[in-house]
């Protein structure tokens, strides 16, 4: 699984952004691991169920829609920004 990171350096200094790094490695599932990020002990057990709720084995019936977005998404050529909360 091909998955780009924000280099730790620009979370430097940001207004209001106090917490430590924390990191778990996960399975992604293709023999891989990548880095998730979670702001302290109470987040940990999302960061490991959060891969679980992406749709990516041919049974699973959202996996279609998925591969669909994806198909879109790789067309995809401007910045864009997420976030969680």
């Amino acid at each position: 699984m091909e998955c780009l990171r924000t280099p730790d350096g620009r979370f430097d200094n940001l207004p209001g952004y106090n917490f430590e790094p924390h990191y778990l490695m996960v399975d992604d599932t293709e023999g891989g691991e990548f880095r998730v990020h979670y702001l302290d002990e109470t987040y940990k057990k999302g960061a490991r169920q959060f891969p679980l709720l992406v749709p990516i084995s041919p049974d699973n019936p959202a996996s279609e829609k998925n591969r669909a977005a994806w198909a879109v998404l790789s067309e995809w050529n401007k910045p864009f920004v997420t976030a969680t909360t």
